[in-house]
């Protein structure tokens, strides 16, 4: 088999009728970085449910990925879904659900950034810039890093973000940070906050809340609402340890860390640095 496979297909004749992706990341650790694949996609199609399609093409990839020299095994998945006692079965196990904050903003309020701020959608000529603030963000955090090369540019080409939901957090003509939201008449969303310094974090709340006037704001799925805990709390925002969306993970070869030790050494301390862009 050639390593690594952009998919594994079950065929039943000539029909496909299940699929698993899979791509490369890396994990970093306190010590040596660990390889994982990541997998992307588990889909059986509907009339071939239930006849362990998906187990076995989930087994011949932890298989061949462990021959191959890989580490980990990741994956995203809700706890409701009937696949996470798959994943469970297979070993997997739960390694972090991230945490989500949520605050109304008050209509009518005129909200400024602090003296020296400023704000502006982003373009596509800030992906670069983009990718720096991230760079420096994660200099000392551990967690599926780094991202890889172009991850923003593909989203965007998949449809699946738009440039200008991106808000760019400016600094005396220096970009400190950024977030991804997300807005309709009711609510806003975000899923990535970034700030490249910890000062940073009041005045990137403040943006949020100041493009969220008259809705509900939630901060989910980042790591940002444990970074900024007693800021969010101060401000009356509403916390809650984690969402059901949950990232799960196994061992592919003897010796490397699984279960809790991989939890607690890497996905349950304080340098753990995860936001929805991260996501495969």
């Amino acid at each position: 088999m050639i390593w690594p496979p952009v998919a594994l297909f079950a065929v039943e004749g000539d029909d496909v009728v299940a699929r698993v992706g899979a791509v490369q990341r890396s994990v970093r650790t306190e010590g040596t970085p660990l390889s994982a694949i990541g997998v992307a996609d588990v889909v059986t199609r509907p009339d071939a449910l239930g006849r362990g399609h998906a187990a076995a093409l989930l087994e011949r990839l932890h298989t061949e990925a462990g021959r191959g020299g890989f580490d980990l095994a990741l994956l995203h998945t809700h706890v409701s879904w009937g696949a996470h006692r798959l994943y469970e079965r297979l070993g997997y196990v739960d390694l972090v659900a991230l945490p989500i904050a949520t605050r109304t903003v008050p209509p009518g309020r005129s909200l400024r950034l602090p003296s020296g701020y400023g704000t502006r959608p982003a373009r596509r000529s800030d992906l670069a810039a983009l990718n720096r603030v991230i760079s420096r963000a994660t200099r000392t955090r551990l967690g599926v890093l780094p991202r890889p090369p172009g991850w923003l540019r593909l989203r965007l080409a998949a449809g699946f973000r738009k440039i200008e939901d991106h808000h760019l957090l400016v600094h005396h003509d220096r970009l400190v940070g950024f977030s991804h939201l997300t807005r309709d008449r009711w609510s806003s969303m975000t899923g990535e906050v970034i700030v490249d310094a910890p000062t940073h974090s009041a005045p990137m709340v403040a943006l949020l809340e100041r493009l969220s006037v008259g809705r509900q704001l939630a901060i989910a799925r980042s790591t940002f609402v444990t970074d900024a805990e007693t800021l969010l709390l101060d401000r009356g925002y509403d916390l809650a340890p984690h969402t059901h969306s949950v990232l799960m993970g196994r061992a592919l070869r003897s010796g490397v860390p699984s279960g809790e030790a991989l939890r607690g050494s890497v996905f349950a301390t304080p340098r753990y640095w995860g936001h929805h862009g991260d996501m495969f």
